[in-house]
């Protein structure tokens, strides 16, 4: 008879407990409906921030390419003139800039690596020039 009192007793302050703990869970409910409220609203401020960025970055962008490629179109000019009149550098089939007839054109970038890799030969042919290999286009040839 003394345990099951005892166990009623400890019942009874359980129940108390839970009474409390219900309360916050009826708080925490309403702070997660304000929370739903106040996230879509932050997600609407978001999107039309990042539209607005988007559109000032794009702007920015075209006037560099514009820039860019209007000084690109005037270097190639330039050396496709100089490939038709017959004048260039020492390398000179190499460092062709123009496509020829059945070729596609090369990009800036790809144009630029062929000039460095051109560069690096002949400063290494120059230290060291290959066996029975004499080019007027190495710059070795040219200083002797």
């Amino acid at each position: 008879m003394r345990s099951r009192r005892r166990r009623r007793r400890g019942r009874r302050r359980r129940r108390r407990r839970r009474r409390r703990r219900r309360r916050r869970r009826r708080r925490r409910r309403r702070r997660r409906r304000r929370r739903r409220r106040r996230r879509r609203r932050r997600r609407r401020r978001r999107r039309r921030r990042r539209r607005r960025r988007r559109r000032r970055k794009r702007r920015r962008r075209r006037r560099r390419r514009r820039r860019r490629r209007r000084r690109r179109r005037r270097r190639r000019r330039r050396r496709r003139r100089r490939r038709r009149e017959g004048e260039g550098k020492g390398e000179g089939e190499e460092e062709g800039d123009g496509a020829r007839e059945g070729e596609v054109k090369k990009s800036f970038y790809q144009l630029s690596l062929r000039r460095v890799a051109i560069s690096c030969k002949s400063y290494y042919f120059s230290i060291y020039p290959p066996n029975g290999t004499l080019r007027s286009s190495y710059s070795y040839d040219k200083n002797r």
